[in-house]
């Protein structure tokens, strides 16, 4: 969890409390959105995508997306106490004004939320099925959703410091090449499955390999055959 506590992911922060509960600055002054629509997309599409030290692009993103997760969390604590306030200011005369604020900042948030649970979803492989329906289901339920959104963003921190733990390590030891053996290791799938480069039946295993040093080869073979005929498809191939 300490890879979110970062400057610029508290710059974040600050920028998008201030962004959710400006209303009342829009309202009185229509030309502040010149200002705020950036600031709204610098937040959303933000540089925290490359805060983290990693190659891959979906590591990345995935971090993006707990980032701003983390920022819908704490500012929605932000988003009550202040029209708490405010509900003490203007309620009951100006209650129209105070229901579009509260409106506006709905919005905000969920907005938020969502490219969040984009850029989980999409990239995340560690969170399960049942995490991902309980997250779009108690997503925006208050309290409810505190409980939901810190489990996922728990699970998917796990994630992130173990593919990048695991990154550095493989860098640190690309040329002690541990998985390197005196012949090629041949890949053969089981029975009704085929070699795909994107329904790999082997997942992430021969990607792991190659990157510690080892040659593979896939048997490519027919899905469906008998073992004796799959070992003979293959024999005769060598």
């Amino acid at each position: 969890m300490k890879k979110l506590f970062k400057p610029l992911n508290f710059l974040y922060l600050f920028l998008f409390c201030l962004i959710a509960n400006s209303f009342m600055l829009v309202y009185h002054w229509i030309w502040s959105l010149l200002i705020i629509v950036p600031l709204l997309l610098f937040v959303i599409v933000g540089g925290s995508v490359f805060l983290l030290k990693t190659r891959k692009v979906r590591l990345r993103v995935l971090y993006h997306g707990a980032v701003l997760l983390c920022i819908f969390t704490l500012s929605l604590f932000v988003a009550v106490v202040y029209h708490g306030v405010l509900a003490f200011l203007m309620l009951p005369e100006q209650y129209k004004l105070f229901l579009w604020s509260m409106l506006y900042c709905f919005l905000l948030e969920a907005l938020l939320l969502a490219v969040s649970i984009i850029c989980i979803y999409c990239t995340s492989v560690q969170l399960g099925v049942r995490l991902r329906v309980l997250g779009a289901i108690f997503g925006i339920i208050p309290l409810v959703n505190l409980l939901v959104l810190g489990k996922i963003l728990f699970t998917i921190m796990e994630e992130i410091e173990f593919e990048t733990k695991k990154e550095q390590i493989n860098r640190e030891r690309k040329d002690e090449k541990i998985c390197q053996t005196k012949y090629p290791i041949l890949l053969v799938h089981g029975l009704f499955l085929r070699d795909s480069k994107y329904l790999n039946y082997w997942g992430r295993i021969p990607k792991e390999l190659k990157n510690n040093g080892a040659t593979i080869y896939y048997g490519e073979h027919q899905s469906a055959l008998a073992v004796a005929d799959s070992a003979k498809e293959l024999s005769d191939r060598i």
